[in-house]
C-alpha cells in the first residue's frame, strides 16, 4: 500500500539542493550544526528557549522528492489544537493519493495494522477551515485544516497572513510545503526544488520562528 501511495504522490524529480541555507540560519540564531556523511545537514539547540531540531536531507516522505527541508520546534503547547497549514496543491495531492490507497484496499480486500501516514490522517480527521479576513489568493494558495476554526483564526492573525502571502518566487503554490501545530509542537516540511542560497528556507524557516512564537503566546501551558 505504501509503495502505491508513493507512485501516485512522486512529483517530478527536482534538482539536489545544498544545505547552506541552513547552516547560515543556524549560525545566526546560536544553534549547532553539523554536516552528516550523507551530505545532509542538521541544526539544533534552543529556540524561543525551547528545544529545535532541523534538518536538510533526502527526503524519506512519499509526497516530498529529492531533498526536504524539516524542522520540529518543541514548544510543549497544549495538546488538543491541532492546524495544518499547507498549500492546497499539496491537499489536492494527498487527496488523490488517500483516494488511490483506499480504493486499491477495497478492490482487493486487503488489510493492513501499519498506520497511514500521519499526513493522510489529517484529511479525514480536520476539515478545511475558511473565515472572512484573508485575501482570496490567500485562499487559493494555502487551505488550512482544523477541528478549531477559533483557535486557527487566533494563530494565524494578520501578520502571520502577511507573512504566508509575502513567500518568495522562488516558493512556488505547487510546492510540497506545510506547517503544522500538533501534539504540543510546530512542524515544517518542505520540498527544496534548487540549490539554497538560503532564499528559500530562510523564509521558511522564519515564518516557523513566527507562527511558534505565536503559538507559544495563544496555547502554552
Amino acid at each position: 500500500m505504501f509503495e502505491k501511495l508513493k507512485r501516485v504522490l512522486k512529483p517530478v524529480a527536482a534538482p539536489p539542493a545544498e544545505a547552506d541555507g541552513l547552516a547560515r540560519w543556524a549560525v545566526d540564531r546560536m544553534l549547532s550544526h553539523h554536516r552528516l556523511s550523507n551530505g545532509a545537514t542538521v541544526a539544533e539547540g534552543l529556540l524561543l528557549d525551547r528545544p529545535l531540531r532541523a534538518g536538510c536531507a533526502p527526503s524519506s516522505r512519499p509526497y516530498i522528492v529529492g531533498v526536504e527541508l524539516m524542522a520540529r520546534a518543541e514548544l510543549g503547547l497544549r495538546d488538543d489544537v491541532s492546524i495544518i497549514v499547507m498549500h492546497r496543491t499539496l491537499k489536492r495531492a494527498l487527496e488523490k493519493a488517500a483516494g488511490k490507497v483506499y480504493a486499491d484496499a477495497v478492490s482487493q480486500v486487503q488489510t493492513t495494522d501499519r498506520p497511514l501516514p500521519e499526513e493522510l490522517m489529517w484529511l479525514s480527521m480536520y476539515r478545511d477551515a475558511g473565515w472572512p479576513g484573508p485575501t482570496p489568493d490567500f485562499w487559493a494558495r494555502y487551505c488550512v485544516l482544523t477541528d478549531s476554526v477559533e483557535a486557527a483564526r487566533e494563530w494565524l492573525d494578520g501578520d502571520a497572513i502577511d507573512s504566508l502571502c509575502d513567500a518568495p518566487a522562488e516558493l512556488r503554490p505547487v510546492t510540497p510545503f506545510l506547517i503544522a501545530l500538533t501534539r504540543g509542537k510546530v512542524y515544517l516540511r518542505l520540498q527544496m526544488e534548487a540549490p539554497d542560497d538560503g532564499l528559500v528556507s530562510h523564509y521558511a524557516l522564519d515564518t516557523l520562528e513566527q507562527l511558534s512564537a505565536r503559538a507559544l503566546k495563544l496555547f502554552g501551558r
